[in-house]
């Protein structure tokens, strides 16, 4: 395993003690339980979360903005990919939005 950290996973491995937390979380558990625990890292956060602390992350984390772009020309531009893709042969299929990155493949 890769063992190259930034420097804020070294002060995060730091203050929990446990360098070796990324190994174990990837070697140890499979990624559905790695979900799961994350999953009730995030619900326990939210049970001690106040508006305050919403409005705050909010602010600050540049993931939870709306994007700016025009959501009409968006879906436009996915169903003309779309229609490309079945005039090349290709059947579209909808994936779950959480599941993992490369989780489906068929092969007719």
């Amino acid at each position: 395993m890769d063992t190259v950290h930034t420097a804020d996973l070294e002060r995060i491995l730091k203050k929990l003690g446990n360098a070796d937390l990324i190994a174990l979380l990837v070697e140890e558990i499979s990624g559905g339980d790695l979900n799961t625990l994350l999953l009730k890292i995030f619900n326990e956060r939210l049970k001690t979360s106040t508006p305050s602390d919403l409005l705050k992350r909010y602010r600050d984390n540049r993931f939870v903005h709306p994007a700016e772009v025009d959501a009409i020309q968006l879906k436009q531009l996915e169903m003309d990919v779309l229609n490309i893709a079945i005039h090349h042969g290709v059947s579209p299929i909808q994936l779950s939005p959480v599941a993992p990155l490369g989780s489906f493949f068929h092969n007719p």
